[in-house]
């Protein structure tokens, strides 16, 4: 496990996206409501996808848990050393608990009309405690020039 957990933290900035899509709609950190003006936390990103697609592992690791989170629907948690990546708003899960994962297999399939937060993946990164900005950590797509 501390040989996956090494290559998970070298691996910041160049994780590959859990989905094809790369357009967020909600970013990690406080968010205020619109109305209310009150701050809550957001301990993940919320990526915009067609319903049902792939959602694939950015990482090896094991399924250390599987379950329904209100407001987040059925979540996947996969553990890589002191690394957590959970995956939440999913329309159906393929993976079970102690399930042992390579980068790339697929998860499951995203949100849909049905989902609580609709066609969207909800994505976070935990290290030990404290979550991280899942955006830090995905690859970027480079910025084409024309020179």
């Amino acid at each position: 496990m501390e040989e996956i957990e090494t290559r998970f933290a070298s691996n910041k900035g160049k994780l590959p996206w859990p989905v094809d899509s790369r357009t967020i709609a909600e970013h990690f950190g406080n968010k205020v409501h619109p109305v209310y003006g009150t701050k809550t936390p957001n301990l993940g990103i919320e990526i915009v996808t067609d319903a049902q697609s792939s959602v694939e592992a950015v990482h090896e690791g094991y399924v250390i848990d599987v379950r329904p989170i209100p407001g987040y629907g059925d979540v996947i948690f996969v553990k890589h050393g002191r690394f957590i990546t959970a995956y939440g708003n999913l329309s159906e899960v393929m993976v079970r608990k102690s399930e042992v994962l390579s980068k790339g297999d697929i998860l499951g399939l995203s949100g849909d009309e049905d989902s609580p937060k609709g066609e969207s993946l909800f994505f976070l990164i935990r290290e030990n405690d404290k979550n991280l900005d899942p955006e830090n950590w995905l690859q970027m797509e480079p910025i084409s020039s024309n020179y």
